[in-house]
């Protein structure tokens, strides 16, 4: 079905964002119109969800460099796990600057909502 990791982990991802934004959203909004909520819990809500999407980005760009081949395959065609292992430093060089973008600016809402809870 999927070619090669990076599209199955980009598959994940997007899976894992709308999945996170839907709930996050149902529950501010169930929250904020029953009357339970004040503006720093639902800051908190918004900085969770950005912690894990951005987790979620961190895992998926590391995971995008690991090898999927069999040892089967490797010892059969060595080139092959040659050139797999060679994409999968490059991948794993990469730094995922935006995943952890998002994962501040969540840690940043978490922080700031917290301490007014608190």
């Amino acid at each position: 079905m999927y070619r090669d990791r990076r599209t199955l982990n980009l598959t994940l991802l997007i899976i894992v964002i709308v999945i996170v934004s839907v709930v996050a959203i149902s529950i501010i909004s169930v929250n904020a119109v029953v009357g339970n909520w004040g503006i720093y819990e639902i800051l908190a809500a918004i900085g969770g969800a950005f912690l894990i999407i951005g987790g979620f980005g961190v895992y998926t760009n590391y995971a995008g460099g690991v090898s999927i081949s069999s040892r089967r395959l490797h010892a059969q065609a060595p080139e092959v796990a040659m050139v797999e292992s060679n994409y999968a430093r490059s991948r794993r060089a990469k730094m995922p600057w935006i995943s952890f973008l998002i994962m501040l600016i969540g840690v940043i809402f978490l922080a700031v909502s917290l301490s007014r809870i608190w």
